[in-house]
């Protein structure tokens, strides 16, 4: 059975050579192991209090961590011109895997929209392909395409916050999981 949280995460930066210093911090080649954590503060108290937790986590396994809330407008200036983040809690929705691409893949930031400087073959590859193919065909590759990144650990799927919308003698859209307000169609009362 894999050993699993703070316990495997210690033994693999131990292995790794990165060495718990005086301070519980983990160094190598005299470099401190630092991680600067960027996420909207406009996203409710449940994105606080996940990057807090995911923080503290990072730090029980001796990572300095520096957490950084922004609001929507800075958010775009550290992704696209800034770049003064390591890692990211950004929620990002499309209709299409073929909406990603810009993202994931292409130029780094700020000569290209690959804010996270990503360099994963098998997912170019993959996504040319797709591109190419109608169909199921298609879904299939794009679907190995997005795999390809979650194995790299390029992107790790985490949590978005659950929102509740309900309707009673009533229908509408919800395209990329966002309510579509001109959508709805009253279909009597009860």
């Amino acid at each position: 059975m894999a050993r699993r949280g703070a316990p495997a995460a210690a033994a693999a930066l131990d292995a790794a050579g990165w060495k718990a210093g005086a301070d519980g911090v983990r160094a190598k080649d005299g470099r401190k192991l630092a991680l600067r954590l960027l996420y909207y503060t406009t996203r409710g108290a449940g994105v606080q209090a996940a990057a807090e937790y995911l923080a503290a986590a990072w730090k029980k396994a001796g990572v300095d961590v520096t957490l950084n809330g922004v609001i929507d407008t800075k958010m775009s200036e550290s992704l696209s011109t800034a770049q003064d983040w390591d890692v990211v809690w950004l929620p990002i929705g499309v209709t299409l895997p073929s909406q990603l691409v810009g993202f994931l893949s292409g130029p780094g930031a700020p000569k290209g929209g690959n804010f996270a400087h990503l360099a994963n073959a098998r997912y170019d590859k993959l996504v040319a392909e797709a591109a190419l193919k109608p169909g199921a065909e298609g879904c299939k590759l794009w679907l190995e395409a997005e795999s390809a990144l979650f194995e790299n650990a390029d992107l790790v799927p985490v949590v978005e916050n659950t929102v509740l919308i309900a309707a009673r003698n009533a229908t509408f859209d919800m395209p990329a999981d966002l309510f579509s307000p001109t959508s709805i169609r009253m279909t009597g009362a009860s």
